[in-house]
């Protein structure tokens, strides 16, 4: 039994068809040859440049069928990651990083204003260093995230925002701790 002609040149080069084997039982006491089959058709090997590499142009045809999900890429092509070059993914992390620092700021803010009234001074302390360090850590992570976005294609909205917010939550907590720790001077 042999394979279709149009299965065979469609067939992936790194798995060729397995030979169909030749009847085992002879037909009329005589035996019959059975057709060769063609084997897959490889690609031919691209033209090396002077330094030894083959080139760009003479590795990938236009014509070539694309590789199915899963499987490598043709040589000489080099699969495009998600990430590679492009920033707007990155720049929207740091902006949401900013957002939700912000937003924890603000609400942490809100009920350290109530426990100094319920629980007392110390309390409204701790929960004022922890909002602190929480939001020192964010602000940092979206400003620089947001710089390295800014350097990449796409995204230049989100990672203005979230420089934004980072910078300005930075030199806020920065001032805010400089007045609290020299308190004693000022006032």
């Amino acid at each position: 039994m042999t394979a279709h002609p149009m299965l065979v040149g469609m067939s992936d080069p790194q798995h060729p068809a397995p030979e169909s084997s030749p009847p085992s039982t002879p037909t009329g006491g005589h035996d019959v040859p059975s057709a060769p089959t063609a084997p897959p058709s490889a690609p031919a090997a691209p033209a090396a440049t002077p330094s030894g590499y083959p080139s760009a142009a003479s590795s990938a045809s236009p014509s070539a069928p694309a590789a199915p999900f899963g499987s490598p890429a043709p040589y000489g092509v080099t699969p495009r990651t998600a990430n590679t070059g492009d920033g707007a993914g990155l720049a929207r992390t740091a902006a949401i990083i900013a957002i939700a620092t912000l937003a924890l700021g603000l609400v942490l803010s809100l009920i350290a204003r109530m426990l100094i009234s319920t629980a007392g001074f110390g309390v409204y302390e701790v929960v004022f260093m922890v909002q602190n360090v929480l939001s020192f850590i964010g602000y940092v992570a979206a400003f620089v995230l947001g710089l390295i976005a800014a350097r990449r294609t796409g995204g230049k909205l989100f990672a203005g925002i979230a420089i934004g917010i980072g910078g300005a939550g930075l030199l806020s907590i920065i001032v805010n701790q400089a007045l609290w720790l020299f308190q004693g001077l000022f006032f």
